[in-house]
């Protein structure tokens, strides 16, 4: 019960996050009657609601902060998290700004996509189970994963990630979040990642190559 109230309080905070750009731009009565803006939340929520899940079934198996490496994947992981924030928040803001609430084809295709991205970060985290941590870490006992989604690529959980802040960008016709998507998400994404990439190396060297040869990072038989 404590972890249904705890994600449905955090769920309900991130709404009012997310909606209180617009609320301080267009008002209440025009973010009221915005379909664009409340569909938008509704795929945002559904993707936070989905990370809010692995912190309820990683709870107690978190690993400490002990060493420098620690504390550089502890600030990259909250700097995902500001990015992601802000991308979402730069969308809302110049949606709120033109009101337009009319769906094009663009939003649509963003619509989908935050859709697609949703579900593929449902699947990665419930595939990986509680080896789905946000930390950069491989602990005592823990396997490579090549299956499910795993199969087809290393990472889907960030493609899920990258897929929604992009269709959000697209939903909301937001060129500053697109920009800083490009800009600073994807890097930061991709420096993430390579660190991992370096970890499951030094813990699975040689099954990890043949891993790496074999399966994408992003995109099946592409990138």
């Amino acid at each position: 019960m404590r972890n249904i109230v705890f994600i449905l309080g955090a769920t309900a905070l991130n709404v009012v996050l997310l909606f209180l750009p617009a609320l301080a731009i267009a008002g209440l009565e025009h973010v009221w009657s915005d379909k664009v803006a409340w569909l938008f939340v509704l795929l945002a929520s559904a993707f936070v609601l989905n990370d809010l899940s692995t912190i309820v079934h990683t709870q107690g198996a978190q690993l400490q902060i002990v060493s420098a490496a620690d504390r550089m994947h502890a600030r990259l992981a909250l700097l995902t998290g500001l990015l992601i924030l802000w991308i979402f928040w730069a969308g809302v803001c110049e949606h709120a700004i033109r009101a337009e609430h009319t769906f094009t084809l663009s939003r649509a295709a963003g619509a989908a996509l935050m859709m697609l991205g949703a579900t593929l970060r449902f699947a990665a985290v419930r595939a990986l189970g509680r080896q789905f941590v946000t930390e950069i870490t491989v602990r005592d006992g823990q396997r490579l994963v090549r299956t499910g989604l795993y199969r087809y690529v290393r990472h889907p959980s960030e493609t899920g990630l990258l897929a929604v802040t992009l269709g959000a960008c697209m939903l909301l016709g937001s060129w500053t979040g697109a920009a800083l998507w490009a800009a600073a998400l994807v890097p930061v994404v991709l420096w993430r990642l390579h660190l991992e990439d370096r970890q499951l190396d030094a813990a699975f060297t040689a099954a990890f190559r043949s891993y790496r040869r074999d399966v994408k990072r992003f995109i099946p038989f592409v990138i």
